[in-house]
C-alpha cells in the first residue's frame, strides 16, 4: 500500500443505515473526518443523519481503538451482534523521512474507490479474519482508559435491501482503510515539517465524527497535548537552526570576522554557553514524544512521563544556561556593535529559511522563555484533566521541576543583569585625560550595587540656583559620579569628580525634608527637554518634590561633600539602604582580607603602676631587636631612649637620657643601634641596651658604648641607613644656613666576630667615609637608597648621586622633563611635580619605577622619563611618609594608611585610626612599627603593621642589574 496514492476518487459521506443490515453483519466503527461534510454516496437515497457514537470512556492501555474480542467460546472474531466491535491495532508506521508536501487537504472532499462486499454477504466465513486483516492490521491507534463503547447500527435480516446495504458496508471498510491512510499520513508529514502550518492542529488530522465522539474537555486535552509536541519540534528546529546556520557560518567564514580559532572558540562559548548540551536533551525527548504519537494517534493518554524525565535532565543544563544568559546577550551585542564583519554576517543569515529574519537574540533567548512557556501548557493541561486521572498528578510534578529551575535562576539572572549593567557603565566611562586610575572594574567579583539618575544643585549663580541630573553608579567598591552624553548612538558617562573609594566614602542626613525643584528653562520639544549633557529627559512642568540626602568623603570632608536629590522618598531609601549594605560588606571584605594587619605590642607602657606623672612623652620613632632569643623594642621620645620586651608594657625603661631624640636604626649584623639626637648621630651597643632593659647595667656603661658616626660640629638633619653594592651604609644629611646640604655616606666596616676582643684592646671606629661627599639643593629632606646610587629627595625632585664617581658634576634629577615642550601629557605631568613634594621612590616593575608624591605617583623609566603616556595616579590621601613591602606601597598621612600595589596603583586597603604614624622602617623587609592614639587619648599605642601575604619579591636587590641606578 503506498502512504501517498496518486490519485483518489471523491469520498462519499457516510449515512446511517436506512434499513437493517444483514444477518450476521456487523456495522463497522467509523474514524472521524474532521471539518468537511460528505456527499450522499448514492444518487437519489434520501439524506439522513450520520450515526452519532456515545463515548463511555477510555480503554485501558493493553486495549486499542478498533482491538476486536475473541468470541466466548473460542478464538477468532466473535459473531456479529449489536455488541460493541473492535479491530487489531494498525500497523507502526516507518522511520520519519523528509515528505514532500501535499497540495490537497489532510481531510478533504474525494472519489473512493468501492470494493464489492456482495459475494461475501451470504457466506458463512465472510467475517473472519483474514477477510478484516486488509485493514485490520496492528496500529499505533490506541486509547489509556479504562472502557470504550459506541452505540452499533441495529442489525436485522437482509430482506429487500440487502444489495443496497452491501454496497454500504464496502463503502465502509473502504472509508475506513482511506481513514487510516489518511491519519497516518498526516503524522509522517506532521513530523518531517513537511506538513503546512494552518494544517499541523490535532483537529485538522483527526475525523470530525472523532472529536464530535469525544467529551469537548478530552477534545481540549488533546489539543494542548499536540501543541506540546509541536512546540518541542519548533523549538529543536530552532536550536538546531542555530548550530547550522550561526555557529557553522562563524566557523566557516573566511576571513573570520571574530579573530583567530582561540578567540573564536572563546567567544562562540561565550555566546552561545552550554546551547548544544541543551538541544541534544530535547532532540531525545522529541524523539520519545513523537514515538508516543505515532502509536497512540489520534488519542495520546499522556506525554507527562516525556516530559517529566526530559525535565530532570536537562535541570542543570538550563540553569547554567539561564544565568549566563545576560552575559551572552551583552557580549554579542557588544560585538554587533563594535565588529562590522560580524554585524554583516549575522544579517547575512537571517536570509536562511529556517531563520525566517529572526535575529540572533531571539534564538539566544528561546531556552530562558522555553521553560515558563511549557508551564503554560503543562497547566492548561492539567485544567483540562480529570482529577483521578494519572497525569493530574504527574502534571503537577512537573510544574514544580519547571518553576523550581526557573525560581533557583533567578538570582543568578539578577546577577547577570547587574554585569550586564556594570559592562555598560564600565565601557562608556570617560575619565580626566592624564590620571591612570585602576578600579579593577573587570574582577570577577566587581558588581553594580544600585545605580539611578539623581539631581544636584549646581553652585549659585546670579543667585538663582541650577539643576543637573547625574548617573550615580554604586559599584561594590567605587561610587561614580557621571553625566551621560549621547555620542553617535553610544552612551558615554561622562566622570564629573573622581570616584570615591567605598573606604572613605561616608553618609550624611538621610532624613532632611523635601525639597522643590523648579525648571527654569523651557522644553525643546512639546513634553521633553534636553539636559546640559545632552540627554533628552521628560519635561517636569512647575515644581516638583525631591528628597536630598548627602555624602562625603572622609579626607576631604569639605571639598569633596555632595547633597543629591532623589524624585521620591522611597529612591532616597533604596539608597541609603545600598550604600549601608554596600559600605558592610566591604568593611568585612577588608577585615576578611588585609594585606597588613595592624599587631598591637602595647598600649600601657607609658603608664608605669603608681607613677604616671613620669609618664615619657609621645613615641617619635622606634626600633626593633633580638637578643638572647627575646624581641626587645627601642623607643624614641623626646626625653630619651626607653628599651623594653616586646609585648610587655611594664618591662619598659629609660635607657639613654638623650635630648630631642628624633630617629632610630638598628644594625643587628654589628650589635649597634643608630641614634639620631639634636643633631647628633651616634651608636650604642645592643646588648648593652638590651642588659639595661633587664637591669642588668648601668647608666655609665651605656655611656660607655656609644661611638660617633657624625663629626662633633655636624648638625645632621636627617639620615637612613641601607644597602648598596653588598655595603651598609648610613647616609646622612648636613643642613647649614643659606647654603647647599652635604651628603656623607659612612660604611659599617668592622667585623662583628672580632668585635669582643677589639672592645677589650681598644677597639677601631666602626664607620668609615664611603665615596666622596656631594651636594644636594638646601630643600633636601629624606634619602632613598638603591642598589648603587643614592636618591635624595627635594622640592624639585629626586637627585641620583653616586659617592664613588662624582666626576660628572652633575646629578640626575628624575623625572627628566626634557621633552616636555613636545609633548602635552608630560607638560601637564611637569606642572603637577612642580607643585607637589616627592617623598621616595620604588621599584614597580621590571623596567619602570614609581616616584612617588605626596598627592600622587608617576611610572618613570629607568633612564627617568616619564613613562606611560606621562600618566599618573592620585592618592585620596596627603601622604606625609612612604614605604615599600613589595609588591605594595604604603602611604601614611596621620589619619589613614593608603595601601596600593605598586605597578598599578590600585587600592587595595585602608587602615583608619587617630594620629595614626611611621615610627620604625627597618632596613629591608623588617618589622614596620606605627604609633597611634590609645583608647586613652593621652598615651600612645604601639602597633605593627604585619603583611599577611608571603613577599612577592624580596627588596634586597631589587635594585640589581640597573645599569643607571
Amino acid at each position: 500500500m503506498h502512504l501517498f496514492p496518486p490519485s483518489r476518487p471523491e469520498r462519499p459521506v457516510l449515512r446511517a443505515p436506512a434499513q437493517p443490515l444483514p444477518k450476521g453483519a456487523r456495522a463497522p466503527i467509523i474514524p472521524a473526518s474532521p471539518t468537511v461534510s460528505h456527499p450522499s454516496p448514492t444518487q437519489g437515497s434520501p439524506a439522513q443523519s450520520p450515526a452519532r457514537a456515545t463515548w463511555n470512556g477510555f480503554p485501558t492501555p493493553a486495549q486499542h481503538y478498533f482491538d476486536t474480542p475473541s468470541s466466548p467460546g473460542g478464538s477468532g472474531l466473535a459473531p456479529p451482534s449489536p455488541g460493541v466491535r473492535r479491530a487489531r491495532p494498525l500497523p507502526t508506521p516507518p522511520p520519519l523521512s523528509p515528505v514532500a508536501p501535499r497540495q490537497q487537504p489532510i481531510y478533504s472532499p474525494s472519489t473512493l474507490g468501492h470494493k464489492s462486499w456482495s459475494s461475501l454477504s451470504h457466506s458463512p466465513s465472510a467475517w473472519t479474519p483474514d477477510e478484516w486483516s486488509e485493514w485490520s492490521e496492528p496500529s499505533s491507534w490506541s486509547f489509556r482508559s479504562s472502557t470504550a463503547s459506541f452505540d452499533t447500527f441495529p442489525t436485522t435480516s437482509l430482506d429487500s435491501h440487502s444489495a443496497e446495504a452491501t454496497k454500504r458496508d464496502s463503502i465502509v471498510a473502504d472509508e475506513l482503510l482511506q481513514h487510516r491512510e489518511f491519519e497516518e499520513d498526516g503524522i509522517q508529514r506532521f513530523q518531517s515539517g513537511a506538513l503546512a502550518n494552518d494544517e499541523a492542529e490535532w483537529h485538522r488530522l483527526v475525523p470530525k465524527e472523532a472529536i464530535d465522539a469525544l467529551p469537548k474537555k478530552e477534545v481540549q486535552r488533546q489539543s494542548i497535548i499536540f501543541e506540546i509536541i509541536k512546540s518541542e519540534r519548533e523549538y529543536v528546529a530552532d536550536l538546531t537552526a542555530v548550530q547550522d546556520v550561526f555557529i557553522a557560518s562563524l566557523c566557516s567564514a573566511s576571513p573570520p570576522p571574530i579573530g583567530p580559532k582561540p578567540v573564536l572558540e572563546a567567544f562562540l562559548l561565550e555566546v552561545f554557553s552550554n546551547l548544544s548540551s541543551i538541544r541534544a536533551q530535547h532532540e531525545r525527548m522529541l524523539g520519545l514524544l513523537f514515538e508516543r504519537q505515532r502509536e497512540q494517534h489520534p488519542i495520546i493518554a499522556s506525554v507527562a512521563d516525556i516530559v517529566l524525565d526530559g525535565a530532570l535532565r536537562s535541570t542543570p543544563e538550563y540553569e547554567v544556561y539561564i544565568k549566563h544568559y545576560p552575559l551572552a546577550e551583552a557580549r554579542h551585542r557588544r560585538e554587533l556593535s563594535h565588529n562590522p564583519h560580524y554585524a554583516q554576517l549575522v544579517t547575512s543569515c537571517g536570509d536562511d529559511p529556517r531563520v525566517r529574519r529572526r535575529d540572533l537574540i531571539t534564538f539566544l533567548s528561546r531556552p530562558v522563555t522555553r521553560l515558563p512557556r511549557l508551564a503554560l501548557l503543562l497547566e492548561n493541561m492539567g485544567r483540562q484533566t480529570d482529577p483521578d486521572h494519572q497525569d493530574a498528578q504527574s502534571t503537577e510534578l512537573i510544574l514544580s521541576v519547571l518553576r523550581d529551575v526557573v525560581r533557583s535562576a533567578q538570582p543568578g539572572i539578577a546577577a547577570a543583569d547587574a554585569k550586564v549593567k556594570l559592562w555598560s557603565l564600565c565601557e562608556g566611562l570617560v575619565f580626566r585625560r592624564g590620571e591612570i586610575l585602576d578600579m579593577d572594574l573587570y574582577d570577577e567579583k566587581r558588581t553594580l550595587v544600585h545605580s539611578s539618575v539623581l539631581a544636584r544643585k549646581k553652585k549659585p549663580d546670579y543667585n538663582t540656583h541650577m539643576w543637573v541630573d547625574l548617573y550615580v553608579g554604586l559599584l561594590d567598591n567605587y561610587l561614580l559620579l557621571t553625566q551621560q552624553e549621547t555620542h553617535m548612538g553610544n552612551i558615554k558617562y561622562v566622570v564629573i569628580s573622581r570616584p570615591i573609594p567605598l573606604q572613605y566614602l561616608r553618609l550624611g542626613s538621610f532624613t532632611s525634608p523635601s525639597e522643590s525643584r523648579r525648571q527654569d528653562r523651557p522644553a525643546q520639544t512639546d513634553g521633553e527637554k534636553t539636559s546640559s549633557f545632552n540627554v533628552t529627559i521628560p519635561l517636569m512642568r512647575g515644581q516638583q518634590s525631591v528628597w536630598p540626602f548627602t555624602i562625603y568623603h572622609a579626607v576631604q570632608r569639605s571639598q569633596r561633600r555632595y547633597t543629591l536629590y532623589a524624585d521620591s522618598e522611597a529612591k532616597r531609601a533604596k539608597w541609603h539602604e545600598g550604600l549601608v549594605d554596600a559600605l558592610g560588606v566591604i568593611s568585612a571584605q577588608q577585615e576578611a582580607n588585609r594585606w597588613f594587619a595592624v599587631n598591637t605590642l602595647s598600649s600601657n607602657f607609658f603608664r608605669p603602676e603608681g607613677k604616671q606623672a613620669n609618664a615619657p612623652g609621645p613615641i617619635i620613632c622606634a626600633a626593633s631587636f633580638s637578643y638572647r632569643q627575646r624581641d626587645l623594642i627601642a623607643l624614641g621620645c623626646p626625653d630619651g631612649v626607653w628599651v623594653g620586651f616586646r609585648g610587655d608594657g611594664r618591662s619598659y625603661h629609660k635607657a639613654l637620657n638623650l635630648p630631642n631624640v628624633t630617629s632610630l636604626a638598628t644594625l643587628p649584623r654589628f650589635d649597634q643601634l643608630v641614634v639620631l639626637y639634636d643633631g647628633h648621630l651616634v651608636s650604642h651597643s645592643l646588648e648593652t641596651l638590651a642588659r639595661a632593659a633587664s637591669g642588668q647595667t648601668l647608666q655609665l656603661g651605656l655611656y660607655n658604648s656609644f661611638e660617633r658616626v657624625s663629626k662633633p660640629d655636624e648638625a645632621v638633619a636627617f639620615f637612613r641607613l641601607g644597602e648598596i653594592g653588598g655595603r651598609i651604609l648610613a647616609v646622612y644629611a648636613i643642613k647649614r644656613p643659606l647654603r647647599q646640604t652635604t651628603v656623607v655616606a659612612m660604611e659599617a666596616v668592622r667585623d662583628p666576630s672580632k668585635m669582643r676582643m677589639e672592645h677589650r684592646q681598644g677597639k677601631p671606629p666602626l664607620f668609615i667615609q664611603y665615596g666622596s661627599t656631594f651636594y644636594v639643593p638646601k630643600d633636601a629632606y629624606d634619602i632613598v637608597m638603591l642598589q648603587k646610587k643614592i636618591a635624595v629627595c627635594t622640592e624639585k625632585g629626586l637627585t641620583i648621586n653616586d659617592p664613588t664617581d662624582l666626576s660628572s658634576n652633575t646629578a640626575i634629577v628624575v623625572p627628566d622633563f626634557a621633552q616636555s615642550s613636545n609633548d602635552k601629557a608630560m607638560a601637564s605631568l611637569k606642572q603637577r611635580c612642580e607643585v607637589s613634594k616627592p617623598l621616595g621612590m620604588v621599584r614597580s616593575g621590571e623596567a619602570e619605577l614609581l616616584v612617588v608624591y605626596e598627592d600622587f605617583g608617576c611610572y618613570i623609566t629607568k633612564h627617568g622619563i616619564p613613562a606611560r603616556r606621562s600618566g599618573y595616579v592620585r592618592w585620596e590621601i596627603k601622604a606625609t611618609h612612604v614605604v615599600f613591602r613589595a609588591p605594595h606601597v604604603l602611604l601614611f598621612d596621620g589619619e589613614f594608611v593608603e595601601i596600593r600595589e605598586a605597578s598599578t596603583g590600585r587600592l587595595e586597603q585602608v587602615i583608619e585610626d587617630k594620629n595614626i604614624r611611621l615610627v620604625g622602617d627597618a632596613v629591608g623587609n623588617g618589622p614596620l612599627l606605627i604609633a597611634m592614639k590609645g583608647s586613652d587619648p593621652i598615651f600612645d599605642t604601639l602597633a605593627e603593621l604585619v603583611q599577611t601575604q608571603p613577599l612577592a619579591a624580596d627588596e634586597h636587590g631589587v635594585w640589581a642589574e640597573w645599569g643607571l641606578w
